[in-house]
């Protein structure tokens, strides 16, 4: 999974939390989400360069992608490369991507379930 550019863009938005639990002081809890971080900073860049258009696409895929491409467009203009990128993820990588941010969600909740507790 960890070749997944679904995987590594929500790693982008995982990084940025750790970036900032760091700067407020927050290593412990900075320390235990990058422990889950199993994309390197290059796959994470990489994941945001448009890959190009498939050959023989089909008039409906053709479709389908611009539409992709004008949403990814409007992200872009209001400055959110990651969810550009996001957007033009196939089925099996945006399900990926789903994945990854939902097990993010566990670990907040664990560590907020064990400050509390």
């Amino acid at each position: 999974m960890s070749d997944s550019r679904g995987v590594a863009l929500a790693e982008i938005g995982v990084m940025k939390q750790v970036e900032e639990a760091r700067a407020d002081g927050r290593t412990e809890f900075a320390d235990a989400l990058q422990a889950t971080i199993v994309t390197t900073a290059a796959q994470r860049e990489a994941a945001l360069v448009p890959r190009p258009p498939p050959e023989n696409e089909s008039g409906g895929d053709q479709r389908r992608r611009r539409i992709k491409e004008l949403q990814a467009e409007r992200h872009r203009n209001e400055g959110n490369e990651v969810m550009a990128a996001v957007c033009l993820l196939t089925r099996p990588e945006l399900a990926e991507f789903g994945e990854r941010m939902d097990e993010f969600s566990q670990v907040l909740q664990d560590y907020t379930a064990r400050l509390r507790g």
